[in-house]
């Protein structure tokens, strides 16, 4: 009795991943990639709920969630102010991928900066030794201090020297070696 109670837990198990299997080959998954003119190394790819920054030429500023809706055009919502913006891919200036960790890497260094700069202001009075490292404080600690606010959006994405398409892929993940086979011109 046992033994059949496993039997058939087991091939239920089974049978479920391999439904589970064939359903994930018919997502069609739709990319917002930013395929790079002088090395492939620089591309970038983006699936739909991405968080991003876009800016474009008429200086439209808009942060939220990646939703694509036609091969042209994407949108992007922000989820704090439930605000859609609709852009398209030719119009777009600048993109950044702001994320979870260098938004909080950036709100951090700057009072580890500040703390920093004051530590090595306290250091100065110290005697010989005080001024040398109050002094590498203080240029530590402005570094730190001022890097912060450009950490916090994310790497900027070059549009100079990279061209933005939609890619729409089924029934596999687009990474980057598939970019050269897609793209084998840029």
């Amino acid at each position: 009795m046992f033994k059949s109670l496993v039997l058939l837990f087991v091939f239920l198990y089974f049978s479920h991943g391999i439904q589970a299997q064939t359903q994930n080959d018919s997502i069609t998954r739709k990319y917002l990639v930013s395929k790079s003119t002088i090395f492939n190394l620089f591309s970038k790819i983006f699936e739909e709920d991405k968080r991003l920054l876009a800016v474009s030429n008429n200086g439209k500023k808009c942060r939220g969630h990646l939703k694509i809706i036609s091969d042209t055009s994407f949108s992007l919502t922000n989820s704090w102010t439930l605000k859609c913006d609709t852009f398209n891919i030719n119009q777009i200036r600048k993109l950044k991928n702001p994320n979870l960790i260098t938004t909080g890497l950036g709100i951090i260094s700057i009072p580890i900066g500040l703390s920093l700069a004051y530590s090595g202001y306290t250091l100065l009075g110290l005697g010989l030794f005080g001024d040398l490292f109050g002094t590498m404080f203080i240029i530590a600690g402005a570094g730190t201090a001022i890097k912060g606010p450009l950490i916090i959006n994310g790497r900027r994405i070059d549009l100079n020297f990279s061209n933005l398409k939609i890619y729409q892929a089924k029934g596999f993940k687009l990474k980057k070696k598939h970019l050269k086979r897609l793209y084998p011109n840029n």
